[in-house]
């Protein structure tokens, strides 16, 4: 057995990894069911109307200008559904790229305070320090290791968003 204890994914890694594993979408379905419906289409078409009888009339109605512009039209619409569900996807990830970036934002400006926050009690305790005779060193060694701590709680989020 592993006794190295693992970390555990974050709430936000667990719904990444949800959205990742979509099923099959369902333009991919939607094109082997097309492609199967001409397949079937041709041969019911040579089977029903001319029973195997007559190929060569079959294969010159298969090449004919009808049949070329019906395959025209339904390659256009496979590349403009290709293309619809192209950009629906560039959109999706435009979106997820936008809410990353507002939430690393929020992030750098909360740090941005802290750090700050911290600047300003470091000042205050140098002032301290040089009134030594106001504030015990005990006190002061207080506020430092809590300064510390916050330094060391700054650096492990920081470490584990980015």
């Amino acid at each position: 057995m592993n006794d190295v204890p693992t970390k555990s994914p974050s709430p936000k890694a667990i719904s990444r990894l949800r959205k990742r594993q979509a099923p099959t979408p369902p333009s991919r379905n939607k094109t082997l069911l097309m492609v199967g419906l001409i397949f079937l289409a041709l041969a019911s078409s040579f089977i029903f109307s001319h029973r195997g009888e007559n190929t060569q009339e079959f294969i010159k109605q298969l090449y004919s200008p009808v049949v070329a512009i019906i395959i025209f039209f339904l390659a256009l619409e496979y590349i403009i559904l290709k293309g619809r569900d192209r950009s629906r996807v560039l959109h999706i990830e435009l979106e997820q790229a936008r809410e990353k970036r507002q939430s690393d934002l929020e992030f750098l400006r909360k740090l941005d305070s802290q750090l700050l926050h911290m600047q300003n009690k470091l000042h205050t305790l140098e002032t301290q320090l040089e009134n030594a005779e106001s504030n015990p060193p005990q006190e002061i060694q207080q506020h430092v290791r809590v300064l510390r701590e916050s330094i060391a709680e700054l650096q492990s989020d920081l470490a584990a968003r980015f």
